[in-house]
């Protein structure tokens, strides 16, 4: 009976074979994110447009080379051929103020040309205020953007409704003006 028990526990220190598993699968890097907006790498991305090369425009707002390129590339509207720096379509959506039919409202577009002739307008509608000389509007007169819906807005040019929604005290165009996700 000794060498029974013996045999049981030398059974029970043995291993048991177990199967081979399958190596775990190695975990998939993530999607780079977009960057997020920026003004100072913005600004930046305005001096290389303007024909600076990268590194002149990273010292003219005081970061690094490379943020400034991770910046530009990761928001896709610039890209590197044959050695030079191309410029794509901005394609990015905007949040942006205007006047359109006696209200204030905030529209997205989603190019860079119709976000300079809101810009425009809205700096035109500016001037009109300081001076109260309505010249300042009349390039504007009739004309209209539309959003990423396809809606059409028309600039408001009518001085009497621009003082009366200018009393009505919203916010300037700075707190409103951002690069985002259409909404």
């Amino acid at each position: 009976m000794a060498t029974r028990k013996k045999n049981r526990r030398q059974r029970a220190t043995v291993p048991a074979r177990r199967a081979k598993r399958p190596p775990a699968p190695k975990p998939k890097a993530p999607k780079p994110k977009k960057p997020e907006y920026d003004l100072r790498l913005e600004i930046g991305l305005n001096a290389m447009r303007a024909g600076h090369s990268l590194a002149a425009a990273a010292r003219k707002v005081n970061v690094g080379p490379k943020r400034l390129r991770r910046y530009v590339t990761g928001m896709g509207v610039i890209a590197r051929r044959d050695g030079k720096w191309v410029f794509k379509r901005d394609r990015r959506f905007r949040h942006m103020p205007v006047y359109s039919a006696g209200k204030r409202i905030v529209i997205t577009v989603h190019n860079s040309v119709t976000a300079r002739r809101i810009g425009q307008y809205m700096n035109a509608v500016k001037q009109f205020f300081q001076s109260e000389d309505p010249a300042y509007l009349a390039p504007f007169h009739g004309q209209s953007v539309r959003d990423v819906l396809g809606k059409r807005h028309t600039f408001e040019t009518r001085p009497n409704v621009l003082f009366r929604l200018d009393a009505s005290g919203m916010e300037p165009f700075e707190l409103v003006y951002a690069i985002g996700t259409p909404t």
